[in-house]
């Protein structure tokens, strides 16, 4: 029983990790729109950002979907 709480747990954890990079990512497309989609300098520091953390995003749904 105990071995179930743990993994409760973890898979509560990782959802929260998960929904904390949606929120992230959200700020990150705020940010773009006001600066109406057109500075080189946000697009380019925010496209790199938003690739690796679409690929962490995924690296938790895989270990979400292992537990």
């Amino acid at each position: 029983m105990a071995a179930r709480t743990t993994r409760q747990k973890i898979k509560d954890h990782t959802v929260r990790i998960n929904d904390n990079f949606h929120n992230i990512y959200d700020h990150m497309k705020s940010i773009e729109e006001l600066s109406g989609g057109g500075s080189d300098i946000i697009n380019e520091s925010l496209r790199p950002l938003a690739l690796v953390l679409n690929e962490v995003q995924q690296m938790f749904i895989r270990f979400f979907d292992e537990l």
